[in-house]
C-alpha cells in the first residue's frame, strides 16, 4: 500500500507516542541497561498485538481452557495498580498513545507491516532518547517506581 503524503501523516499521534516513550526511556536510564532492553522487546510484542488487527490478542482472552491467563492478567493488572501506581499509569499511558496512533495510522491508510514499522521506529528513538537524555544530561531517580 502506498504511504499517504507528508500533509496526510498524524504528526500529533507520532509526537505523542514519541513523548510517552521519551518519558519512559528517562525514567528507565536510571535502572539498569537491561530493563531498556526487555521494554523494547515488550513493545514489539504490543506492535505485533496491535497490527495483527487483534487477532491473537482477542485469542488470548476466549473463554475455555485460556481463561486462566485472562484472570491471571487482569489480577496481575489490579497488583501492579496498587502496588506501583505510577508504573501502572505510564503503561497505560504508553498503550493509549499507542492505540491512538494505530488507529490514526489506519485511518490514514497505512498498511499493517508500514504502521508496525513506524511504531517501532517511533518508539525506539524515543526510547533510546529518553535513556541517553536521563544518563548524559539530567539523571532520572531510582524512587519512582514506588510513587
Amino acid at each position: 500500500m502506498k504511504v499517504p503524503s507528508a500533509g496526510k501523516l498524524p504528526w500529533l499521534a507520532f509526537a505523542i507516542l514519541w513523548l510517552t516513550y521519551l518519558v519512559l526511556g528517562w525514567h528507565l536510564s536510571a535502572f539498569h541497561f537491561a530493563w531498556s532492553i526487555g521494554l523494547f522487546l515488550g513493545a514489539i510484542s504490543l506492535n505485533l498485538a496491535l497490527t495483527t488487527e487483534g487477532y491473537e490478542l482477542g485469542r488470548l482472552f476466549s473463554f475455555g481452557p485460556r481463561s486462566i491467563l485472562t484472570i491471571l492478567l487482569l489480577s496481575g493488572t489490579v497488583t501492579l495498580a496498587f502496588a506501583a501506581a505510577a508504573v501502572f499509569a505510564l503503561l497505560l499511558i504508553l498503550l493509549a498513545s499507542k492505540l491512538l496512533t494505530r488507529v490514526e495510522m489506519q485511518i490514514c491508510g497505512f498498511s499493517n507491516r508500514t504502521a508496525f514499522w513506524a511504531l517501532s521506529i517511533i518508539s525506539t528513538l524515543g526510547l533510546a532518547g529518553g535513556w541517553l537524555f536521563g544518563t548524559l544530561v539530567f539523571h532520572s531517580s531510582n524512587f519512582w517506581i514506588g510513587n
